[in-house]
């Protein structure tokens, strides 16, 4: 978890407010927004996330559980905390074999340097 959050999450907790934190790991929906075009015309993408795995979670996931807590109620989720992931952890070179055979063609990742990153996105 960032640091920053939890900074909060200790503020609420310390102030004794009843709380329930979902916590969500990197979000599938945001993985490659910015790289759809690229991908479809140039069969690549690339990040500086190199072969770490991460449990990417769709949003609506997010959502469907944040439903079900308020739904539910404090009775049976105050001062609870959930971590949302996805069902696997998943490297870049994953999610390009598994892109690459839903679209039918062959898509590659290239990993990217923290340097090139910054100046693209920074």
């Amino acid at each position: 978890m960032l640091q920053h959050y939890w900074w909060g999450e200790e503020c609420l907790i310390k102030a004794g407010v009843p709380l329930t934190v979902l916590r969500a790991n990197f979000f599938m929906n945001h993985l490659l927004k910015t790289d759809c075009d690229q991908i479809d015309k140039e069969g690549w993408f690339s990040n500086p996330l190199g072969d770490c795995k991460n449990s990417f979670v769709c949003t609506n996931d997010i959502g469907e559980a944040a439903v079900r807590v308020i739904n539910e109620g404090p009775e049976r989720h105050a001062n609870k905390f959930y971590d949302i992931t996805g069902p696997e952890p998943q490297s870049m070179a994953d999610i390009a074999e598994v892109l690459g055979k839903a679209m039918g063609k062959k898509i590659e990742y290239r990993a990217q340097d923290m340097v090139q990153f910054e100046k693209d996105f920074g």
